[in-house]
């Protein structure tokens, strides 16, 4: 589950199948090298540069899996992968969330810092992902804790080339490298290195090592030659490889097709002068095949689909006929895949997924389209592969009488790798649609389609069943409208056709309310759909129909940071002080999120500042608990009350700031008037919220500006059993050094000894009898 909830990439697959490839004796050179010894003596980053890095990476992690003693030494990877459609594996996202999830769950444990991660994240409007600086500040977290706890931990980063977010990714490991508890990090790279705080590099071109691993590698694929051909089979593959696997990985499983010795030796006198002939050569035999438009629907899938490609979905897939649009039930592959599409274009991992070969095929085919010689062979292009695949999901649909629930076992199914083409159809339909309908001259095949399911109701509400299915925005989507799903995929041509050419009973877009955001406007100026937004309030929304997670439009256009939405909402009469749940106000949601921008705009037009919401309170407490100080400070300076309280868990705007560790802003609030002893919310005080979550430099600042450490209030009672109650001896002893009263009975938990035990921390309790702790107080 926790994976599930941090979408972490399993990078595993990578190494279990690099593994499972890899030659025996392959890679084990760089164990020995004099510049990798040095580097794991020494720490810092390595950089390992060239072509057929994956065999060495893979040894590497297999050296540490084997080696290292595990209760001391932690060894956590990820391998960046482009042919991965869901992105993960090349984004900076999945690059921390992948390490964060080895880091933070080992030996199935999770570690605590972890666990207050998921808790946090779950507040609020939806059960969101947190942000890639809440999962960077959470990495650093743990690796600081675990620094705390002896710990070493070293860092496995394969294909840094494959990510489209390298600064991002290298800025976060020079933090890393810097840090006690890490020994060392090394990045493997087609690109040679231009950063300035590598510390070792290592290049794979003209090492004579890797041409030592590429001999082994062909000698373990051996043919049913005499000696002297394998010999000039190897000898002439080495010679044309240049260091890459790749290249001889190809023409291995070419030259075993060969009928006989004959045939290798004729093969050997024209072999292809690089990667990109040998895919090209692949691509002409595809075309010439009778299963032409079979090999183009299977790559324009593995390349453009939202996610991996199972071999059961490619069962459905040549089954759907997009000419008559019909399914035939009948339709099973008799023969093999790769009598489809050339073994050297796309394999079936150890999951059954079907992916391209290698990085450099997706890179080949991409390029493709420039190319005027394979413009005349497959046609693959991402306009063509959406509406192929998003017509294939629809024909698919539109052609079941009956559903399961499928939704019920959905956890369970991904989690068994069991991923059918009907799971994919229902949840990234509309999305293939939505970029059709961006293209300039769309497919009007697609949008017959689209129009066709959405007007069937009947059809889209037993797909739409339950609550459970996993898009936030579609729950309860069986009171919605067709209109409503139009809107939250952007499809406004189909709108226009409901809206204008066909007024039925569903296009009542002020009636018709369901879903998520409950109404079709909300549901528009959520996603970001400015054109859709003006398109309904044409045909009468109105602008400040209330329901949903946001309460209205303009609440959710401000959460999500869309400022042309909100001010085409303003110029429309939205209400910009109406208070819904959660964040109450437009203001106060534009806040929490750091949108100074809107922020802005709101106040120029009459925003109420001070404001009650639900869960932030006010504006300035909403932007507090985003740890947005320029926010906080604009609104302090406009009239924002510092000093109300409310009546959520946090109390006061400095309470907030305090419990979240934001010093900058507590000192800003106190210099500006915030009432340091201020009583309110679930911790009761300021120093209480502070010492509770840890944050000694917060707890030390507000004790020496007048904070009062006996003060009583809040779940815990007294700042000192909060500090108790958590396990923070640091904060314990400098309360007690200032005069805090261990035996004040207040709270939950009573004194500090018995929130210490409550708590489960004996060094603590054991701790805070010395300094006058008495065990005969009850209390709690």
């Amino acid at each position: 589950k926790l994976q599930d909830w941090l979408a972490a990439p399993n990078c595993s697959i990578n190494y279990s199948t690099a593994l499972n490839k890899r030659a025996l004796g392959t890679g084990q050179w760089i164990l020995k090298d004099p510049v990798y010894l040095k580097w794991r003596e020494q720490g810092g980053i390595l950089w390992l540069q060239g072509q057929g890095n994956k065999f060495t990476m893979t040894s590497i992690i297999q050296n540490f899996k084997t080696t290292i003693t595990w209760s001391t030494t932690l060894m956590i990877y990820h391998y960046f992968d482009t042919r991965d459609n869901s992105g993960f594996k090349t984004s900076f996202q999945g690059f921390v969330s992948s390490l964060l999830l080895q880091l933070g769950a080992q030996n199935e444990k999770i570690h605590p810092i972890l666990q207050n991660l998921h808790k946090s994240s779950k507040n609020g409007l939806s059960h969101s992902m947190p942000t890639n600086d809440e999962l960077e500040d959470t990495l650093i977290k743990i690796t600081e804790d675990l620094t705390q706890n002896k710990y070493q931990v070293h860092i496995v980063i394969d294909a840094l080339d494959e990510c489209k977010e390298v600064d991002k990714v290298w800025a976060s490991c020079v933090k890393i490298a810097n840090m006690q508890s890490v020994s060392g990090i090394i990045i493997s790279s087609r690109n040679h290195q231009t950063q300035d705080s590598v510390n070792f590099t290592i290049s794979l071109k003209d090492n004579l090592m890797v041409n030592g691993d590429i001999a082994i590698f062909i000698d373990e694929h051996p043919f049913k030659i005499d000696m002297n051909l394998h010999n000039e089979v190897k000898t002439k593959l080495m010679n044309k490889a240049d260091g890459g696997f790749r290249y001889v990985d190809c023409q291995i499983q070419t030259l075993k097709e060969s009928l006989n010795a004959k045939r290798i030796h004729k093969a050997l006198t024209k072999l292809p002068s690089n990667l990109e002939q040998i895919y090209f050569e692949a691509i002409q035999k595809c075309e010439s095949s009778l299963y032409s438009n079979e090999a183009q629907y299977i790559l324009s899938w593995i390349l453009y689909a939202f996610e991996p490609l199972y071999m059961r979905q490619v069962e459905v897939i040549l089954s759907i006929d997009l000419i008559s649009k019909e399914i035939d039930s009948n339709a099973t592959m008799l023969i093999g895949l790769e009598k489809i599409i050339d073994t050297t274009l796309v394999t079936v991992d150890n999951s059954n997924i079907v992916q391209l070969a290698h990085a450099s095929v997706k890179d080949f085919l991409l390029d493709s389209h420039n190319n005027s010689q394979m413009r005349k062979l497959l046609n693959i292009n991402a306009q063509l592969a959406h509406n192929i695949i998003g017509q294939m999901c629809l024909i698919y649909l539109l052609g079941q009488r009956e559903y399961k629930p499928i939704w019920k076992d959905v956890y369970w199914m991904r989690r068994k790798n069991i991923v059918t083409f009907e799971q994919y159809a229902i949840q990234y339909w509309g999305k293939h649609s939505q970029y059709n309908e961006q293209e300039e001259f769309p497919c009007e095949d697609t949008i017959q389609l689209t129009q066709e399911f959405l007007h069937n109701k009947k059809n889209w509400k037993q797909i739409f069943w339950e609550d459970e299915i996993e898009i936030p925005r579609y729950s309860s989507l069986v009171t919605c409208s067709n209109l409503y799903i139009a809107a939250c995929y952007g499809l406004k041509r189909c709108m226009q056709k409901v809206l204008i050419d066909d007024y039925t009973l569903d296009s009542d877009i002020n009636v018709a309310q369901g879903g998520f955001y409950s109404s079709v406007i909300q549901a528009a100026a959520a996603e970001g759909y400015k054109e859709i937004v003006e398109l309904v309030l044409q045909h009468g929304a109105d602008v400040n129909i209330q329901g949903g997670g946001f309460g209205t439009a303009i609440v959710a256009a401000a959460f999500k940071g869309l400022q042309d939405i909100v001010e085409c909402l303003v110029q429309q009469g939205a209400d910009i002080n109406f208070q819904g749940k959660y964040y109450g106000t437009a203001i106060a949601a534009a806040a929490n999120k750091g949108h100074q921008g809107i922020v802005e705009y709101l106040v120029q037009h009459g925003a109420d500042i001070n404001l009650y919401g639900d869960i932030c309170n006010t504006a300035i407490t909403a932007a507090a608990l985003g740890g947005h100080q320029n926010v906080v400070e604009y609104l302090a300076q406009h009239g924002a009350n510092i000093n109300l309280k409310g009546d959520s868990d946090y109390g006061t705007v400095l309470e907030v700031a305090a419990s979240k560790g934001y010093q900058d802003i507590v000192e800003y609030l106190i210099q500006h008037g915030a009432n340091i002893n201020l009583k309110g919310g679930k911790y009761g005080t300021a120093l209480a919220a502070a010492a509770s979550e840890g944050h000694q430099d917060v707890v030390e600042y507000l004790v020496q500006h007048g904070a009062d450490i006996n003060l009583q209030g809040g779940k815990f009672g007294t700042a000192i059993a909060a500090a108790a109650y958590k396990g923070h001896q640091g904060i314990i002893e400098y309360l007690v050094q200032y005069g805090a009263d261990i035996n004040l009975q207040s709270g939950t938990n009573g004194t500090a000894i018995e929130a210490a035990a409550f708590g489960g921390y004996r060094d603590i309790f054991e701790h805070v009898l010395p300094h006058g702790g008495d065990l005969k107080l009850q209390g709690g």
